[in-house]
């Protein structure tokens, strides 16, 4: 059902119609309007301007017959062609213009002179799209033509983005997460309407500005309509005495090539200058969904000025050697079926001191770089693992495995749960690589990198009870290990050991006992620290056990 209203009694519309050839009605209207139609228990399509020319199909336009009232006329609209100020708006979408043309049928538009505005739910913002020549395709797609983005409703914005061509649609898939929830018991009005607010555009040959000054230019571009809208993420301006004056820059990658951002993935685009040293640039980026996780890194630079790593003097002043620079990292976690995972990780550096000049936090806080395979299966009480490491930096010291497969059970029910279970087996085929420059640094030739054997395998049982509060657990284990380049050859204490041999063992045996004690007080208060009462625990543990071995090498010192 659509009408016309009148937007005030005083000011009476003029209404005329005819009739075309093949037998549809044409009507028009002049003086200010009001039209709408329902399109759902929700949502009014709505629209007023100042003249427009109304198609119906024969028989369904039906004017009003009382004049006194804002009511003008009704009946089923096919299509409409609307002029002069016209304000279109269904839900939170608001379309100002200059000339519409309208299809009921299809809800299609061509829209002249436009300006739509959409509504940022989470933040409430509005984001505001400027175009020449716009149209509507779809429910869930406009295409427009000669557009200007921002958030600002100014006629000149502080921030904006140009572009000659914009392609905006809703999510698919995000409509159909929209319906889910819907339908769901737990979905909240928010969920429903956070999703349904979800827009993404694509806009081509596009030109940043600040206020009317141009920033830059790209090819392509993606917005999800949220602040900021503009690719960049970070810029970070600075200067000192070892690389001068640097811009520090970070993009979102997809807004810059283009493309839709897989879910859970963040990727940025490093672009960075130095002036005493070079310029560099990378990407970065971290991903995740129900299988997988990872994160990626790749930095290179030119660099012509010299690395001042610390206050000593052997610190300070070192030449890299290289005119390029950088560093690459992988690491990514894959779960595969009947309970493995695997992990691949790849850690590359240009040379010794690069990622603790560039990337210091990494340097000390996160793990070293390393390049291996990791495979494992673990399925409720036992695990079984197999690693590969190699090693693929010249500079570092590192024991490559090729490879270390492993088997472990823990807490394995014994004797009609009497017994406890333990045990952790290893073999492993490795090779010890040395530093390059080990002779500079040492004075001597690195010792052999010939791969050698090495295997262990030790099983401990536990008897668990308690007496009172106390809990105590007498156990047992014995170890077997096998090493065939030095064998068990240097004591514990540093000398070499007489009549070594490449296998040893240890037995040992001892007790470990444990109890708790507390106390409640719950007098103490404090509406500063939250406090409603206080309770102290104690929790003494005690352990004592004792070594026997049939090698120096791995000799035991008896305990308490």
């Amino acid at each position: 059902m659509l009408r016309a209203h009148g937007q005030d009694s005083s000011l009476n519309a003029v209404i005329e119609k005819m009739k075309t050839p093949d037998g549809r009605e044409v009507v028009t209207v002049s003086g200010r309007f009001y039209l709408w139609q329902r399109q759902s228990a929700e949502t009014l399509l709505e629209f007023q301007a100042d003249s427009a020319v109304l198609f119906f199909q024969e028989g369904q336009f039906d004017l009003a017959k009382e004049k006194s009232g804002r009511d003008l006329a009704q009946g089923g609209l096919e299509s409409a062609y609307l002029r002069g100020n016209i304000v279109m708006t269904e839900g939170r979408r608001t379309i100002r213009a200059d000339e519409i043309y309208y299809d009921f049928a299809s809800k299609q538009a061509a829209v002249v002179n436009a300006e739509m505005r959409f509504f940022d739910e989470k933040r409430g913002l509005p984001i505001y799209l400027s175009a020449e020549r716009l149209r509507l395709v779809g429910e869930s797609l406009f295409q427009a033509e000669k557009v200007q983005l921002t958030s600002s409703e100014f006629y000149i914005p502080q921030i904006s983005a140009n572009a000659s061509r914009m392609v905006v649609m809703r999510e698919e898939d995000v409509s159909r997460r929209a319906d889910a929830l819907a339908q769901a018991e737990q979905a909240t009005a928010e969920q429903r309407r956070d999703e349904a607010a979800h827009w993404e555009g694509s806009m081509y040959d596009v030109n940043m500005k600040y206020y009317q000054t141009k920033l830059f230019g790209w090819p392509k571009m993606r917005t999800k309509f949220v602040r900021p809208d503009i690719p960049i993420s970070s810029l970070a301006v600075g200067n000192d005495s070892d690389f001068g004056t640097s811009v520090e820059t970070r993009w979102y990658l997809s807004r810059l090539l283009g493309f839709k951002e897989p879910p859970g993935m963040e990727a940025r685009l490093a672009a960075d200058y130095f002036s005493k040293r070079g310029v560099g640039g990378g990407v970065e980026a971290e991903y995740e969904d129900d299988d997988s996780l990872g994160r990626l890194i790749g930095y290179a630079m030119t660099d012509r000025g010299e690395d001042d790593l610390g206050r000593s003097e052997n610190r300070r002043n070192l030449d890299p050697d290289q005119d390029v620079r950088g560093l690459f990292g992988l690491r990514h976690r894959e779960l595969l079926p009947d309970d493995w995972q695997a992990t691949i990780e790849v850690g590359y550096l240009s040379d010794r001191n690069f990622q603790e000049l560039m990337y210091r936090d990494e340097f000390y806080t996160d793990k070293g770089q390393e390049t291996l395979l990791y495979l494992k299966q673990q399925r409720d009480n036992w695990a079984f693992t197999i690693l590969g490491k190699a090693r693929i930096n010249d500079f570092e010291t590192v024991t490559e495995e090729q490879p270390t497969i492993e088997y472990h059970r823990k807490g394995e029910s014994l004797w009609d749960h009497q017994l406890t279970w333990y045990s952790d087996s290893r073999i492993s085929r490795l090779r010890d690589r040395y530093d390059n420059d080990y002779a500079r640094f040492y004075g001597t030739d690195h010792p052999s990198e010939d791969f050698y054997t090495f295997g262990s395998t030790r099983y401990e049982v536990d008897w668990p009870f308690m007496l009172g509060t106390a809990k105590f657990s007498p156990y047992v284990a014995g170890t077997y290990a096998f090493e065939d380049q030095n064998g068990y050859d240097l004591a514990l204490s540093g000398p070499m050991a007489s009549n070594s041999n490449n296998t040893a063992m240890l037995g040992e045996g001892g007790l470990r006992a444990s109890t708790m004690f507390w106390k409640e007080d719950p007098a103490v208060q404090s509406r500063l620290w939250d406090i409603d009462g206080i309770r102290h625990i104690v929790m003494p543990h005690v352990e004592a056990a004792a070594f026997e071995e049939t090698e120096a090498g791995i000799k035991q010192r008896d305990m308490v």
